[in-house]
Formats: structure tokens, C-alpha cells, sequence
């Protein structure tokens, strides 16, 4: 899973295998070490025949290949590679696999010929976070849970993958993934999965340049950032029903749908179907660092996908833009998630593109910890946009009951909200509209119960970048 990326530990490197002597095409991903419990196929540049019978049966294959790979996925070949069942289950894998799916029959099967088998027992840790990446994995058999900063998020188990992202974008592991059931594991190292990347690269640059020329985004940037931006891109393939985002998952990566068609689900269980052209995950990666909506491919879906670790390489002009996207997005709710409140964003619908880029631009970022007052009653109004962490909204008659006890602050608060939520949009319009001549004013008071970040402008400052009222 492309959130899953990690490390291999130390428990896996600098040891020879035990089954299979080590020789100078065993070494993975061009670092000399061979993981403790690997077994690897000693041949160099020869390939195992198959029959063409066992390539159709791939091509057309069902449920019973990986039923059979699992039966059999300890009697395997002397010389440590796959068997042909396990061929058959490896190459279903990446058939589906959302970045090696385009590859034809020949070049998966050169994958699979290169890759190593781990026994993995319950317990013991795969990788670390923060470690340097240089392998790439499919689970065969097991169960393997997925942790950031000792929280666990997900369990994996047969069929997926993990590992890409590291490899992908050359960083450290994003996350620590222990084994929680005994199984096996087959991988790839990081200089065949180089190799492969390069090729699909080189495949899909003309592609990718031609979507970006062409699409509504993208096709203000020069030329010399669309090159960079296509560099940093990869694009992936979705197959019918498969997710695209998780909702609440950490917000790593961020698609551009260039073919198909894509379902997304926001936390009130609303959907909506999005299309070419339409940007998912952009408000996880820019914005709130976890996905606020699902997504899922209703038929075969391609997008162009930007990593989190890209987002340092871009140049400002690039990264603006879709800091821009992501916002918009957020607030006109067309991510599929918006926590507008009722009527909050209307004015904001009727603005022009520009209207819209300049509010986006005078945005100001603040932090606020457990208890600070973000906005008290009296005090000229806001609208803001939450990115991280909860606030209260408290009614003025409740806010010396309340005291400053995040407890007292939640049971007091006429209502309270969290990422992706925005306040004061509504309130500023209607004041204005009442009573232009005077200051508009706040009738409540907003309050952090964490640890807050958002983004936030005033109605001095619409009012000024507008030239007059915002309604």
C-alpha cells in the first residue's frame, strides 16, 4: 500500500542465508547484504521455462491461484525461487499492483525472477521507521500491522503490498510494519525495483506531459515546471472497486484522475462520483496530513500520482499552485469531503477563480495549544478553515461556566468540530448585510481542545481585498 512504506531491521540485514550460498548476483537492492531467513535463486541471467499453458492460466487466473500458492509455499524449488504456483500468485499481485499493472506478461516475470523469500514469524518486526529502504514486499501468507510513531493504523495481509514509497521517492521509511501472524514474504530489492520504475517512467513521460498540457489545473504552469512536476509524478493504475484513499489514513499521496472514473465518500457518508481532470487527496497531503474522504475506482482507473516526499523537490511556483487546489477543494467541497457548515462557504461559490486565489493567498496560519482562546466573543470576526486538532464553539453566555478545562470547554460548546471544518463565513455575510455601517462583531467564542492548527482571514481583510463588503 503506497501509505505503508518502511524499512528493513537490523534483525534482516547482514547475514548470509542460510539455504542458499551467497554470489555476487545475490545481493539486494546493490548493497551487499543478504536478509537473515532469505532464500534466493542462484541463477544470473538464464530464466525458468514455462509453459504457455501456465501463462494463460496466470492471465485468466482465479481465487485457486492463490489458494495453491499458499498450500505450497513451503515446498519450493531447491534453488530458492518461486514456485510455479507462487509464480502464478506473484504475478496476479502485479497485474493489479497499482504502480507495476502496466507491465506486460515478460517484464513481471523478470520481476518475479529476482525476487527472495523471508519467512516471517509472529512478532518479529520487518522494518522500523525512519530506516533506510531497500526492499519492496508481497505478502504470500501472514498478517503485518502498520504503525506511525507507535500508533498502529492497519493490518495487511495476502495479496497486498508494502515498501513502494520509500524506494519510490528514496526516503526513510514512513512507517514500522511487525508481523502479527506468522507467514511469508516475498521481495524485491531496490535496484531491480529501480529498473522497473525507470522503464515505466520512460513508458508514460509522453503520456503524462500530453494530460498536463491539457488539463485545466496544470496547464497555467510553464512548460519548465510541468517537466519537474512530470518527473516527480508516477502514474498508477486502479482496478474496478479498488480504494484510492482510506479515510483517516495518513495523507501521503495525492492522485490526478487521468482515465475513469472514481466514487469518494465523506465522513457523513455522502458520495459523489468524480472524473478526468478531478484531484483527490490533495487536501490530506497540502492541508490536514490525514484523508478526510474515501475514494474508490469504479472502473478501471489511471491517475497521476504525487508522493508527500515530492512535495520538497517541487519549485514554489508548482507547490502554491496546489496549496491553491487543495484549499478550494476544502472549501467548495469538490475533494467529495467539505465541513462547511450550513451556508458557511456560500459567498465563497460565487467568487471568480482570481476572487478565490486572492482570498486563498491573504490566509494566515496559527497554532494554538489545549485551552487558548482562538476567537473571543466581541472581538471582529473570522472565518477560518481547522487543518489540525478540535475547537469549541462556545455560546458568550456559556464561556464562564466553560472556564478554560478542555472537559468543560467540549460539555459547554454549542458545537464543536475538527479537521477540514470551517466557522465564520455565514455569520460575516448576514452581519454585513444587516448592518453595513458598523464593525461586524463575534457572538460566541471559539476555543482550542488540542493542540490547533488552521487557517484563518478576517472581514477587515476580505473587506479591503474585495473593496467593499463580502457579501
Amino acid at each position: 500500500l503506497p501509505g505503508s512504506s518502511g524499512g528493513a531491521s537490523s534483525s534482516w540485514k547482514g547475514k548470509k542465508s542460510q539455504t542458499v550460498p551467497a554470489t555476487e548476483d545475490s545481493s539486494v537492492g546493490g548493497d551487499g547484504n543478504q536478509g537473515q531467513g532469505w532464500s534466493r535463486s542462484t541463477k544470473q541471467t538464464s530464466r525458468i521455462p514455462r509453459r504457455q499453458s501456465t501463462r494463460q492460466s496466470v492471465s485468466n487466473g482465479s481465487d485457486q491461484t492463490t489458494s495453491t500458492a499458499v498450500s505450497q509455499a513451503d515446498s519450493r524449488k531447491d534453488d530458492g525461487s518461486p514456485s510455479e504456483e507462487e509464480r502464478k500468485f506473484l504475478n496476479k499481485v502485479f497485474q493489479k499492483h497499482f504502480l507495476f499493472g502496466s507491465l506486460d506478461e515478460e517484464e513481471r516475470h523478470v520481476m518475479i525472477d529476482h525476487m527472495e523469500r523471508k519467512v516471517a514469524k509472529n512478532g518479529e518486526t520487518i522494518f522500523k521507521q525512519g530506516d533506510k529502504g531497500d526492499r519492496f514486499f508481497v505478502i504470500l501468507q501472514g498478517m503485518y500491522s502498520v504503525s506511525i510513531d507507535d500508533r498502529t493504523l492497519k493490518t495487511l495481509k495476502q495479496k497486498q503490498t508494502f515498501g513502494e514509497l520509500a524506494l519510490l521517492y528514496n526516503v526513510r521509511r514512513t512507517a514500522t510494519i511487525a508481523c502479527t501472524q506468522s507467514g511469508v514474504l516475498w521481495a524485491l530489492g531496490e535496484k531491480r525495483f529501480r529498473e522497473c520504475l525507470k522503464n515505466l517512467n520512460s513508458q508514460q513521460r509522453s503520456r503524462v506531459k500530453d494530460f498536463l498540457e491539457s488539463d485545466q489545473t496544470f496547464s497555467s504552469l510553464t512548460p519548465q515546471d510541468r517537466e519537474v512536476l512530470a518527473e516527480a509524478c508516477t502514474v498508477q493504475v486502479f482496478q474496478k472497486g479498488e480504494l484510492i484513499l482510506r479515510e483517516g489514513e495518513v495523507g501521503d499521496w495525492m492522485f490526478t484522475i487521468m482515465d475513469g472514473s472514481a466514487q469518494v465518500v465523506d465522513q457523513k457518508g455522502n458520495t459523489a462520483l468524480r472524473s478526468p481532470g478531478a484531484i483527490l487527496g490533495s487536501v490530506g497531503i497540502m492541508c490536514t496530513k490525514r484523508q478526510l474522504y474515501g475514494a474508490k475506482a469504479i472502473d478501471l482507473v489511471t491517475c497521476l500520482a504525487l508522493g508527500r516526499p515530492s512535495l520538497d523537490v517541487l519549485p514554489a511556483s508548482v507547490a502554491e499552485l496546489l496549496r491553491r487546489s487543495a484549499i478550494r477543494n476544502l472549501l467548495l467541497g469538490t475533494s467529495g469531503f467539505s465541513g462547511a457548515r450550513e451556508g458557511d462557504l456560500e459567498f465563497f461559490g460565487k467568487l471568480f477563480n482570481a476572487q478565490q486565489d486572492l482570498m486563498i493567498d491573504h490566509f494566515e496560519e496559527a497554532t494554538f495549544q489545549v485551552g487558548d482562546v482562538i476567537l473571543p466573543a466581541g472581538s471582529d470576526a473570522h472565518f477560518f478553515v481547522v487543518m489540525e486538532g478540535e475547537v469549541a464553539i462556545v455560546g458568550e453566555a456559556m464561556v464562564a461556566q466553560a472556564g478554560c478545562s478542555a472537559l468543560h470547554l467540549k460539555e459547554y460548546a454549542r458545537e464543536v468540530v475538527g479537521a477540514g471544518a470551517t466557522y465564520g463565513g455565514k455569520a460575516m455575510v448576514e452581519n454585513v448585510k444587516t448592518n453595513e455601517s458598523e464593525s461586524v462583531k463575534t457572538k460566541e467564542s471559539v476555543f482550542a481542545l488540542s493542540e490547533v492548527r488552521l487557517r484563518k482571514i478576517s472581514h477587515e481583510v476580505l473587506s479591503n481585498i474585495f473593496g467593499g463588503p463580502v457579501a
